[in-house]
């Protein structure tokens, strides 16, 4: 019994199974990257962004493991015909999930939350802030039907907090803007919402280790120690700004966010870099200064 971690690439609009060993009581899924395109030369105004992890089935149990389908569900759209190209876009998506038989001092669950609101989720009784990890599993921004405009800004981003024993809040960032006024904040006929998975445990020595990486915009690879010897680790979107710099706002070729890959040595796990990115065809990239991803860092030790 205890926390596996797993993660794969998945093709945008595409599905996946993921193989955890033994038997799985509860399971959140995660974004470790993800990059959405119209495709290369193509640039264009934005009606829609999107990303959902849809779990279609329930968990099949075979041959010692359990087998979890995952479905991601990916747009980037304007109102004159053209879509994300598939191909040319990629996601990465991580799962946590607790083995063995359930423990009522353990919870692996998700909610969708809009921008600027928040979801009371229960968690085990006694659970400390430290235990109550929140993390970005989609998002929706959307103008009205049949509108489209530049792009400014995009922030997204989940937070949690202890409530009443026995609950937490998982709170919502989600926002896009131009530069003339127009926002994309839940109102006015607009869709903002993101969908937060949260780990929540109670337990002192939970059989996971995590290190929280606060806004990171860096191309470098560089080393999260997370102070024991692991077996495996996977990294997980918290919450990414991205900005033109200011006055402007423009079309978007790409938009993404997270890390490239990392690998685990000893206590450490080196990652690829960790960044948000949005670009045209017409030279116009994000400024690095005002553009950042947030992530987590979860391990498994070895003697677990």
């Amino acid at each position: 019994m205890g926390f596996v971690v797993q993660y794969q690439s998945v093709a945008p609009n595409g599905s996946t199974i993921f193989n955890i060993p033994g038997s799985v009581s509860s399971y959140i899924v995660g974004i470790s990257s993800f990059s959405l395109t119209f495709g290369y030369p193509n640039q264009n105004q934005v009606q829609q962004i999107g990303l959902s992890l849809e779990l279609p089935g329930q968990p099949v149990s075979t041959q010692g493991q359990t087998q979890i389908e995952v479905t991601a569900l990916a747009t980037l759209s304007d109102t004159s015909g053209h879509v994300i190209n598939n191909q040319e876009s990629t996601l990465t998506v991580a799962m946590l999930a607790w083995t063995g038989a359930a423990n009522s001092q353990v919870m692996l669950q998700s909610a969708t939350v809009n921008n600027g609101q928040s979801s009371n989720l229960t968690v085990p009784s006694e659970t400390p802030a430290s235990g109550l990890q929140p993390m970005v599993s989609g998002f929706q921004l959307a103008y009205p039907i049949g509108v489209v405009h530049n792009v400014q800004t995009v922030d997204i981003g989940v937070s949690s907090s202890p409530q009443n024993p026995g609950y937490a809040s998982l709170g919502a960032t989600a926002m896009m803007h131009d530069a003339s006024g127009n926002y994309v904040n839940g109102s006015g006929g607009t869709t903002a919402n993101i969908t937060g998975s949260l780990l929540a445990t109670s337990l002192s020595s939970p059989g996971c280790v995590k290190q929280i990486l606060l806004p990171q915009q860096t191309i470098n690879p560089f080393p999260v120690d997370l102070g024991v010897p692991l077996t495996d680790a996977a990294v997980f979107v918290t919450g990414f700004q991205l900005q033109y710099p200011l006055p402007n706002d423009w079309w978007i070729m790409a938009i993404g966010a997270g890390t490239s890959g990392w690998n685990v040595s000893g206590s450490s796990v080196m990652l690829n870099g960790a960044s948000a990115w949005m670009f045209d065809n017409s030279g116009h990239f994000q400024d690095d200064t005002a553009s950042s991803v947030s992530l987590v860092v979860i391990g498994i030790p070895s003697s677990c």
